[in-house]
């Protein structure tokens, strides 16, 4: 494992890589929260055969906090994964993301692939219009609208007890163009931890045959 900081006019961004050297598309991790951490239990699979690639978002875990509260906000989030990827030049690469995080790869249009991990704090924030909190800021957007967008496969996973619901995933999973999704059972919110072997063969499922 390797780590070290991003610079930013922000703050600089704590980042580290495993399986650095291996040559196949990077995967980039999004961490939940807003307000979590990098995390990188469960996931060590994934790092056999490709790089993966983790950073803390500002004001988490060892990245630098921000100068105003007024910082955190959904549009500055997405900035600052685009500066990330921009940073470790991660021109092609598949994202990942968990819980909040999984709002963030919905943006960008440049994607390979992405798959998200997701629960009703983001499926809250994404039954639209609505308004999404970070620090009692508001923020309106619908990320339903954009779903559309994304033609790049994704993959959504949730535990059968999953806080966001089965159903609620499965109506995302329809917005998608190009989307399936996996149901882990006896597992909740955390199911890469509380049942990393079955999750970790159904992203492995999805990205066989990826470069």
């Amino acid at each position: 494992m390797r780590e070290g900081y991003v610079e930013t006019a922000n703050g600089r961004i704590w980042y580290s890589v495993y399986g650095e050297q291996r040559q196949k598309t990077p995967i980039l991790v999004v961490h939940g929260g807003p307000g979590f951490l990098s995390m990188s239990a469960g996931l060590e699979t994934l790092w056999e055969d490709r790089p993966v690639y983790m950073y803390d978002q500002l004001g988490c875990g060892k990245s630098d906090r921000a100068a105003t509260a007024d910082f955190y906000s959904v549009e500055n989030y997405v900035a600052e994964l685009a500066a990330v990827r921009q940073a470790l030049k991660l021109d092609e690469v598949i994202l990942m993301g968990f819980s909040w995080g999984c709002v963030l790869p919905s943006w960008p249009a440049t994607l390979k692939a992405a798959f998200s991990s997701v629960n009703a704090e983001v499926y809250n924030s994404m039954w639209g219009p609505s308004e999404f909190t970070i620090r009692g800021k508001l923020k309106d957007f619908d990320l339903m609208q954009r779903l559309p967008e994304i033609t790049q496969p994704v993959l959504l996973t949730c535990g059968d007890r999953d806080e966001a619901g089965v159903k609620t995933v499965k109506d995302f999973q329809l917005a998608f163009p190009d989307a399936c999704m996996a149901v882990i059972p006896k597992a909740a919110h955390f199911h890469h931890l509380e049942r990393p072997e079955i999750f970790t063969a159904v992203i492995q499922e999805f990205l066989r045959g990826m470069a």
